[in-house]
């Protein structure tokens, strides 16, 4: 007799085209201060997470904080975690040149930037990785396979 194996469904986060309207809007009135807030809040809750990382040793864990907000530092959070950790930076070949750009721009210069070109990177040596926005964690993961560390940022 065959047995059969229940999987559960995916459940996800779901956003109507009128709340990521109102998320345009609404990102588009915020002050510089408030953009700075939120980032320093996403950049802490990102560095306990790299910090957990190494001091329990975790491996092939993600964690990532999803989000479907524009607008609020998580590109500078990502690139100042970036820079003191040194860590690679997983993202899209387009996102490469405005990433080089803002990095540039907070006066970083030769940043491990890695683009996730293929469905696997061969002979990738690193623990844990930084994951931009413009990427999904799943093709991330594959290309990496499991026993990486993933932190950073998911758009929903």
């Amino acid at each position: 007799m065959e047995s059969y194996k229940f999987e559960a469904p995916q459940l996800g986060v779901f956003i109507t085209r009128e709340a990521r309207d109102a998320i345009r809007v609404i990102s588009s009135k915020r002050d510089a201060l408030r953009r700075k807030e939120i980032s320093e809040y996403l950049y802490t809750q990102l560095d306990k997470c790299l910090k957990m990382i190494a001091v329990e040793e975790i491996s092939g864990k993600d964690f990532v904080i999803c989000t479907p907000e524009r607008g609020v530092g998580k590109t500078t959070a990502l690139l100042k975690l970036c820079k003191e950790y040194g860590a690679f930076y997983i993202t899209t070949s387009s996102e490469l040149n405005f990433l080089k750009h803002e990095a540039l721009g907070m006066g970083y210069k030769d940043f491990p930037f890695v683009a996730l070109n293929k469905d696997r990177i061969e002979n990738f040596r690193a623990r844990t990785v930084l994951k931009s926005e413009c990427v999904k964690l799943e093709d991330v993961r594959k290309a990496l396979g499991d026993f990486v560390n993933i932190v950073g940022i998911e758009e929903i």
